[in-house]
């Protein structure tokens, strides 16, 4: 379909397609459609939120922190797994002085 819509189709073809479709009745019926069904039924009132959001921040700050608790919990080789990674890695930092050869690297 992208094949035959192409610019250089329509001017093989000697056809606009933009101008085939706004002739068409299918184009008129979707207008006539779109006015209808923007058109608000009699006697309906417009929306109206008392606040910006649907609920408050603290809501859904709770429900991640939770969810992040219970994950910790669920998954505890996780937790062990990430611990000894931080304690190697500090480990090697620190007491064997990893990257101070960089100029500027340590504080005299």
């Amino acid at each position: 379909m992208l094949d035959v819509t192409t610019l250089s189709m329509e001017s093989q073809m000697s056809v606009h397609f933009t101008q085939l479709f706004t002739n068409s009745s299918i184009y008129r019926r979707n207008q006539e459609l779109i006015k209808e069904l923007i058109a608000p039924p009699p006697g309906s009132k417009d929306l109206y939120f008392q606040t910006k959001y649907s609920q408050p921040s603290l809501t859904p700050t709770k429900a991640c922190v939770l969810k992040q608790y219970w994950s910790n919990w669920r998954y505890s080789q996780d937790n062990v797994i990430w611990f000894l990674t931080k304690m190697l890695l500090s480990c090697w930092f620190d007491f064997w002085q990893i990257g101070t050869e960089i100029e500027g690297a340590r504080p005299e």
